[in-house]
């Protein structure tokens, strides 16, 4: 018999000890499909490329720009989520490329709230996620002019104060080799507080996290559809699924109609057809009889 090891590793590498690391591997962890490893920055000496995901929580940083453990993550092409905040060297971030670009102003920060991007399509937020984020409490973010490329997608604009921006709180930049998240902020732990203030449990923080983690980390897929769900639902949870359908240039398009049935240990069959978004598909087939 031969066994598999499907699980995916991620790396988790910080400037120093931060309550965001233990948010980040609390909401990561609840999924069995994923095994998280962290260290501050001058402890870990190990090799990228067993890992399928690398988080650097303010690395780059002013005390150690972390020179040797950024160019073995460039030359592994794994993708990488960089989480910004004070201890952030942003010259160091600016040079990486990754499609944002901060003014390095020494010591500048501003709070902000966040604003939900309506036309993003990467993958699709459940209701009840999409309407926490009006609930969160603002995150420390770097203040100045952002400039952002045009392969960078922004999942949560900057809202400061009652003025909201195009500047990206999170986003992510698909390059050739693999991709790439930005959260420019820190005090992300706030937010899975608030869940369990406002409603008892921190679902809608796991799975936003959960969602971010499986697109960066799943594996290339060259094939033309694809779909991307859970392997295993609890009985009271929607069953949600994304798909995406891509040309012959591997172009994202949506004009065709998605559909897939599910069928019960007796035979019988459910229809669905998943709804359009702006480039890609959803479906919420509600709860199912376990």
């Amino acid at each position: 018999v031969e066994v598999i090891d499907g699980r995916r590793k991620i790396l988790m590498v910080s400037a120093s000890p931060h309550p965001d690391i233990a948010a980040f591997k609390a909401a990561v962890e609840r999924n069995k499909n994923y095994v998280v490893e962290d260290y501050v920055i001058g402890d870990f000496n190990g090799n990228i490329d067993a890992y399928d995901l690398v988080i650097l929580h303010q690395v780059p940083s002013l005390t150690d720009a972390g020179s040797l453990l950024l160019t073995k993550v460039k030359s592994s092409k794994v993708p990488v989520m960089y989480i910004l905040g004070a201890q952030s060297n942003l010259q160091a971030f600016n040079a990486l490329q990754t499609g944002l670009v901060i003014p390095p102003v020494t010591a500048s920060f501003s709070s902000a709230y966040s604003l939900l991007n309506q036309n993003f399509s990467q993958f699709a937020l459940n209701p009840e996620v999409a309407g926490m984020f009006a609930e969160y409490p603002p995150l420390s973010v770097p203040f100045g002019k952002y400039t952002t490329g045009t392969t960078l997608d922004a999942l949560v604009y900057q809202k400061i104060g009652s003025v909201s921006t195009t500047m990206p709180l999170i986003a992510f930049n698909q390059g050739l080799d693999s991709r790439t998240a930005i959260i420019a902020g820190e005090g992300i732990w706030r937010w899975r507080l608030t869940d369990y203030l406002k409603t008892g449990n921190h679902d809608a923080f796991d799975e936003l996290i959960s969602k971010m983690i499986q697109y960066l980390a799943a594996h290339d897929d060259k094939s033309r559809f694809r779909l991307r769900l859970k392997n295993c639902f609890n009985e009271t949870e929607p069953i949600e699924m994304d798909a995406e359908v891509y040309n012959e240039s591997y172009e994202l398009v949506n004009e065709p109609e998605v559909s897939v049935t599910i069928t019960d240990q007796e035979g019988k069959n459910f229809p669905y057809t998943f709804t359009r978004t702006v480039n890609a598909y959803y479906l919420n087939a509600g709860s199912l009889p376990p």
